[in-house]
């Protein structure tokens, strides 16, 4: 039995975007949006995944917009966009860890 997409069905849909393989081949960045009904807004984050195995791992944690996940060349430092700050700057992330600046 087949029946029409609602609005709720549409606040279930996880969005998966932009693979970014590291530049040795054995991870992959990517962002994952998520809509919150609360806010009635959608936030994104950007996740690590071992090609290797393992569960993904969540590396931005912000209920606003963290997008374009980039690799530095020697693979320690990821770049993104974000509206974290109220306007659309270029952030920094140490893999090794720390806050992004």
């Amino acid at each position: 039995m087949s029946r029409s997409v609602t609005p709720d069905d549409l606040f279930r849909i996880t969005g998966v975007a932009r693979p970014q393989i590291s530049p040795d081949g054995t991870r992959v960045l990517f962002q994952v949006s998520r809509p919150d009904r609360e806010s009635n807004k959608v936030g994104t984050n950007i996740y690590l995944l071992e090609l290797d195995g393992g569960a993904p791992r969540q590396l931005t944690h912000s209920d606003k917009r963290d997008n374009s996940p980039q690799w530095s060349p020697d693979g320690t430092r990821l770049s993104f966009t974000s509206n974290r700050s109220g306007k659309s700057q270029i952030w920094i992330l140490d893999l090794a860890g720390g806050d992004p600046r």
